[in-house]
């Protein structure tokens, strides 16, 4: 899935990947420094989706410190974006079980801390009732959309919905 958002990105865009499960890490590649974006030329989308494809899923899932680091990078990183528009896509087919897990903790969260950022959700798959909640809660606090993508389902065509929302602007 973070493989098919990579591959939309045009040099224009700034991206940087945050994986989570117990904990959060930015994934780097050579040249990149913690807490930056990276403009999304061909070299650094193909490094991205390289690193993307060596993930391997594991553990819990803490979204509180998943959005934090994203938080964290999109305040350390400046003036080193076109700071035109800001997006992040959060994409999970966990529900939260480490951390927070409340939806109001969340929908502060997000209110608080995303630097303006219009925060895509999707969940993946078989999910819980509770955890659409609460990624839905996450996407409407930041006036995103929320998206749920069945096994099976055309990734592709649901993750086009934040093009759409920033051809719209």
């Amino acid at each position: 899935a973070a493989i098919t958002v990579i591959e939309t990105l045009t040099t224009t865009d700034f991206v940087t990947v945050v994986v989570f499960n117990e904990t959060a890490k930015q994934l780097l590649i050579p040249g990149q420094t913690a807490g930056t974006l990276l403009t999304a030329s061909g070299d650094n989308k193909g490094a991205l989706s390289e690193s993307v494809r060596n993930i391997n899923a594991s553990g819990q899932t803490n979204f509180e410190t998943a959005f934090n680091l994203a938080f964290d990078i999109l305040v350390s990183t400046g003036e080193n974006s076109s700071k035109c528009h800001t997006a992040i896509l959060f994409l999970t087919d966990g529900h939260p079980n480490k951390g927070e897990t409340s939806q109001d903790y969340f929908e502060c969260l997000v209110k608080e801390r995303s630097q303006q950022a219009v925060i895509f959700t999707y969940t993946l798959g078989a999910v819980r009732a509770e955890t659409a909640a609460i990624t839905k809660g996450i996407a409407c606090a930041s006036n995103g959309i929320y998206t749920h993508v069945n096994d099976g389902g055309n990734l592709r065509e649901q993750l086009s919905q934040y093009y759409d929302y920033f051809a719209s602007l």
